[in-house]
């Protein structure tokens, strides 16, 4: 016999929401499946009723899917859902402590987040403006002012953090404003500040997991291993280059700034020799004969190897690559000492250290 109570619900209304059906994506609802439902939707109303007897994040998808925002549910739970569909930002759910918490957090930053969505609006409008001058200054000015936005909201999300260190809201705003792989450690810092019932939900557990593999690739960690055959049938690992600096850059051929880098590297090449720092490229293609191509024209004199398995090589999981130019250095006790660098910079790097 079912379980009295044992479902959710959510209502709600929302200004400009002109859809008959909107979407719902749940993980975790049954037995850890994805679901994809729809709800009904008149007059920017509607109602939706599912079961989960444990905390879990509900995407609801609005405006054919160019529009979605998320609610934490759990049986028994009664949410109501409130806002304008042009301001994501701000659209409000209520109904549980994490709901509640986080639109509280709306609320106390809304003229922040009213900005953000008018600047980022503005920026894209941009697009159908035909004076390129115009175009670069008004880009310059919205992004700075972006970025100062973000700035500010992410010092409120860590002020909350602090306050609520028990909410799975305070794991949410840890996502959305701290989530960093340039800066693991202050990310860990403050992940380290959950506690409680929060650390039960996966989020948690995933935000972990994360914050572990971006400090494996971290400036000052030590490299993660590999081994990997290069295009002349030798075998690499870390310990290959053992006593020598190691550039670790991963490209593609599809990538013309993996172009541009690889043929500034060859002033590395040409100044440094290998005793000092070895060159090593990952190439995340399929097919090696264009790459290797390009290799010949260009004397890249240099290991290379051709990884087919492209976006799911293991080695660029392991350095969480997560766009394509991406250099590592390697200093000689292999430890990443910087990444993501100008080849003058690293030039600059070599000529400080002794041979």
């Amino acid at each position: 016999m079912e379980k009295e109570y044992a479902h959710f619900t959510i209502s709600g209304q929302m200004n400009d929401l002109n859809d008959s059906v909107i979407y719902v994506v749940s993980s975790g609802l049954t037995d850890n499946m994805i679901i994809i439902d729809t709800i009904p939707c008149k007059n920017g109303r509607f109602f939706y009723k599912a079961s989960s007897d444990s905390l879990t994040p509900l995407v609801v998808y609005v405006k054919e899917g160019e529009i979605w925002f998320t609610v934490w549910v759990k049986d028994m739970d009664h949410i109501v859902i409130s806002g304008d569909v042009n301001i994501p930002e701000l659209i409000m759910a209520k109904g549980n402590e994490t709901n509640d918490l986080l639109s509280l957090f709306k609320e106390q930053n809304m003229d922040l987040l009213k900005e953000f969505r008018s600047l980022t609006n503005r920026k894209h409008s941009l697009e159908s403006v035909h004076d390129s001058l115009s175009i670069e200054y008004n880009e310059t000015k919205y992004t700075q002012r972006l970025s100062n936005i973000n700035y500010q909201l992410r010092e409120k999300a860590e002020d909350f953090i602090q306050e609520h260190p028990t909410s799975v809201a305070s794991l949410v705003l840890l996502r959305d404003y701290l989530l960093d792989a340039e800066d693991a450690e202050h990310m860990q810092n403050y992940l380290s500040l959950i506690e409680g019932e929060a650390t039960e939900v996966r989020l948690y557990k995933d935000l972990t997991s994360l914050c572990i593999k971006f400090l494996q690739s971290a400036v000052g960690s030590k490299a993660p291993d590999f081994l990997l055959i290069n295009t002349q049938n030798d075998t690499l690992s870390l310990q290959s280059f053992e006593g020598k600096y190691l550039l670790l850059n991963f490209v593609t051929t599809s990538c013309e700034p993996c172009i541009t880098e690889s043929n500034d590297f060859v002033k590395i090449r040409k100044k440094y020799t290998n005793k000092k720092i070895e060159l090593l490229s990952i190439v995340l293609e399929e097919s090696e004969k264009t790459w290797l191509q390009l290799v010949k024209e260009n004397n890249y004199a240099w290991h290379q190897v051709i990884d087919t398995l492209g976006w799911d090589s293991p080695i660029a999981s392991n350095y969480n690559v997560t766009y394509l130019p991406s250099n590592f250095l390697i200093d000689k006790d292999q430890i990443i000492v910087a990444k993501n660098l100008t080849t003058d910079s690293i030039m600059a790097i070599l000529g400080k250290t002794k041979n």
